[in-house]
């Protein structure tokens, strides 16, 4: 985004901007600006800086109804939402009421909730918990405003000064919980808890694992055990973190540890979204509950995958046969644009599901269609097949067996060894042949 400054002439249209609001009756307490946004301020500085078109804005935010919060900037690591400034996306939306604010102050703004949703934040479609309730409110308080460059600055500073704590951080822990075992060469703390039995984890094996991750404080990241199912991976290729790898090695069937892993063997200095700081160290548990050979498991699981796939497309009344590769393609809506084919680069809108329902991935978690070129490989085998099927503008479901997917692999946490998968699809549109 260009940068743009508040001219002078800008400044005195924001002025008459501020006489000409007026009370409005629905919100009391609230003015309304020309196009219809309804404000109100906490606290309000007539001087400062403001949000300049491109500038980082930190905020402190809440949004919701009377009722409900929906999201509220507390959950996140510093308490704030970055937020690029922009121009007004349309006539009283939320960069409307950004615009009004000096840095330090703090307002409530009431947003129309379809209009945030389709074109503020772009959804596809306004989120059922929304439909039909009207306004959303906004509490905001304007905390920073930062260039690019300043922003940088800051976060390679609070790097810094985590990855210089962290030591001091873990010998404390370490010292208050009279844990007095050495670390191995790599860092790693690890404790025996039950010993197991039979040979090693080793690299290419198979194995069924229950693990939960804490924070030195005790609060748990995650546990596979409140999660429901053990999870399934090749040892030795990457998997969470490389202290849990390191572990297993150490491990036999049916044993147990306990673990403290540095940031170097967990998460390092990107940390995890807003669950684990960069620079943190971790506590983890773990339960080793079977070792298999790969080849063992692979012939037993691609047995149990075809019935599994028989039994869904029979519980579904799929009546559509298979593709001689194995595929499924159930088109919902028939394009009235061009066939895809090899070359074309596409834009398409998928939900990605387990067979039990378990949504793994959507585009519209990143508001954008993904992009791509049709027949390259640059996609699961399913995806470049399903897709190559379909006219722009169409729907459709691909019900794709892990051979076209992601095999005895799977993908990291969300998607097991074996896994066949449910696709819908949209192919919004062929950008370039």
């Amino acid at each position: 985004m260009r940068k743009q400054h508040l001219s002078f002439v800008t400044m005195f249209l924001v002025g008459l901007f501020f006489i000409s609001a007026c009370n409005t009756g629905k919100y009391p307490g609230f003015k309304t600006t020309k196009n219809g946004l309804p404000y109100k301020f906490y606290v309000k500085n007539d001087t400062g800086l403001v949000p300049e078109n491109g500038k980082l804005l930190g905020l402190k935010m809440t949004y919701g109804t009377a009722d409900t919060i929906f999201f509220n900037t507390s959950a996140t690591q510093d308490g704030l939402i970055t937020l690029p400034m922009s121009e007004s996306v349309y006539p009283g939306d939320i960069f409307e009421g950004l615009a009004l604010m000096h840095l330090g102050d703090s307002a409530a703004f009431m947003v129309n909730a379809d209009s945030f949703y389709l074109k503020t934040v772009q959804a596809q479609e306004v989120p059922d918990f929304v439909k039909g309730i009207g306004d959303l409110k906004f509490n905001i308080k304007l905390h920073k405003i930062q260039t690019q460059d300043e922003a940088m600055l800051e976060y390679q500073e609070k790097l810094d000064a985590l990855q210089k704590e962290e030591a001091d951080v873990l010998n404390t822990y370490l010292t208050s919980n009279n844990i007095t075992i050495k670390p191995t060469e790599s860092g790693l703390y690890f404790e025996s808890v039950k010993p197991g039995s039979g040979p090693l984890a080793k690299n290419g094996d198979l194995v069924n694992v229950h693990f939960a991750i804490k924070l030195l404080n005790g609060t748990e990241i995650f546990s596979s055990e409140a999660a429901g199912d053990p999870v399934v991976f090749e040892l030795g290729q990457p998997f969470d973190t490389e202290g849990m790898n390191q572990a297993l090695r150490m491990m036999k069937a049916g044993g147990s540890a306990h673990l403290i892993m540095p940031s170097n063997l967990a998460f390092g200095e990107k940390g995890r979204a807003n669950l684990i700081p960069p620079f943190t160290p971790l506590i983890c548990d773990v339960k080793l509950i079977k070792i298999q050979d790969k080849a063992q498991y692979n012939q037993s699981k691609s047995g149990d995958e075809s019935a599994i796939i028989r039994e869904y497309v029979s519980a579904n009344n799929i009546t559509v046969k298979p593709t001689a590769s194995g595929l499924y393609y159930i088109e919902q809506v028939k394009g009235s644009g061009a066939k895809a084919k090899a070359g074309d680069k596409v834009k398409v809108w998928y939900t990605g599901k387990l067979f039990d329902g378990t949504v793994f991935d959507a585009s519209s978690n990143r508001n954008q269609a993904f992009e791509f070129t049709l027949g390259e490989g640059r996609v699961i085998k399913g995806w470049d097949e399903g897709i190559a099927m379909m006219n722009a503008g169409g729907k459709a479901t691909l019900i794709i067996p892990s051979n076209l997917a992601y095999g005895d692999r799977g993908s990291g946490q969300r998607i097991p060894p074996y896994s066949p998968l449910v696709f819908e699809v949209e192919l919004q549109e062929i950008v370039t042949k």
